[in-house]
């Protein structure tokens, strides 16, 4: 599968999670769509590391497009100080049930 195509449902599969909870879970149900599962899996499974490992491996230099896009979507942006939180930047709002 090419690089972006995997980079299109990385993203998607991300922001599904989030926008049902501000957290990363194990599965995502067939059924209703809604993920379940241990509330950590992500973080608990070393995503960050497996994913810099994978696009190094891969010889994907320069900065990862799916952290990227999750960035956007939280209105998170990077400057010499760190982390910057802009809500009102953010493009992601959770759904109301």
């Amino acid at each position: 599968m090419p690089a972006k195509e995997v980079d299109r449902h990385l993203t998607g599969r991300i922001k599904r999670e989030l926008a049902y909870a501000p957290a990363f879970n194990e599965s995502i149900s067939t059924v209703d769509g809604k993920p379940y599962g241990h509330i950590l899996y992500l973080w608990n499974s070393g995503y960050w590391c497996l994913r810099r490992e994978f696009r190094r491996r891969l010889g994907q230099a320069g900065t990862d497009p799916v952290e990227v896009a999750v960035d956007r979507e939280l209105g998170v942006s990077h400057d010499q100080h760190g982390l910057r939180l802009s809500p009102d930047q953010a493009t992601l709002r959770p759904k109301a049930d």
